[in-house]
């Protein structure tokens, strides 16, 4: 990794530690490089690659989900919840709560069974987002779309704190968690809802999120809500966001 800017050259794994906040030799990098990818490779020489990977059938774990007693500690108030608009009703439905070690606003995700496998959180203070690296990222409230039978007009969010705002408007909604993964995808693709409105972030990121979203979810109808540049759907009111033009892809 090359920085054209202020000169900076290391190693990829390197970079990869320091974007979660730990400055080592690479070794968290190259962990989650391992954990995350199907199959990483070490240029060995200029014209052979040899493949690594730390995952056997003997190796891979078991799913860890997330117990009552570990939720239960979060369950609590805090006036940041209502500054990013949830209400009581969206708090108590979807298990927003706050976790008085971290500072953290916390949001349980679950898979489509319903098995919470992790608690991801945002801080109440600052612009830090917990998310655990080497888990799995479901469909953020999917299970819900799923379980309540909804098979249209789901709108698809980036983050968690939008997909909520969308569901406090009373629009059904869920969140990628970033512009989606493959398995994120196949269960979309998959899934009985016939059309998705999406409201990716209005910059470069959102653009990519809309453009991969169109090119893996081939078999349902696709519409596009223009979110303003440099906004999403949190920085609106709702008489805002029923204003904005969509257009179909």
């Amino acid at each position: 990794v090359h920085c054209f800017t202020c000169g900076a050259s290391v190693p990829f794994p390197v970079f990869i530690s320091n974007c979660f906040g730990v400055f080592d030799n690479g070794e968290y990098g190259e962990e989650w490089l391992l954990n995350n990818c199907s199959v990483a490779y070490i240029a060995s020489s200029w014209d052979r690659l040899t493949p690594i990977t730390n995952e056997t059938e003997e190796t891979k774990k078991e799913i860890e989900y997330i117990k009552e007693e570990e939720l239960d500690k979060y369950r609590y108030y805090h006036p940041y919840m209502y500054k990013r608009k949830l209400t009581d009703e969206i708090i108590n439905k979807f298990d927003i709560g706050y976790d008085k070690e971290r500072n953290l606003m916390t949001m349980p995700v679950w898979d489509e069974n319903n098995n919470c496998v992790m608690v991801t959180g945002r801080s109440v203070g600052s612009k830090y987002f917990h998310l655990d690296a080497d888990k799995e990222k479901p469909v953020y409230l999917y299970n819900y779309i799923k379980n309540e039978n909804i098979d249209k007009d789901v709108y698809v969010c980036e983050s968690q704190i939008n997909a909520l705002t969308l569901w406090t408007w009373g629009y059904h909604a869920i969140a990628m968690l970033g512009t989606g993964t493959t398995n994120q995808y196949k269960t979309l693709k998959e899934s009985k809802v016939k059309n998705f409105i999406l409201c990716f972030d209005g910059d470069s990121a959102g653009d990519k999120a809309i453009t991969r979203f169109k090119k893996n979810i081939n078999n349902k109808f696709i519409e596009v809500v223009k979110i303003p540049r440099n906004m999403d759907v949190n920085d609106l009111t709702k008489e805002e966001f029923d204003s904005l033009s969509r257009y179909n892809i």
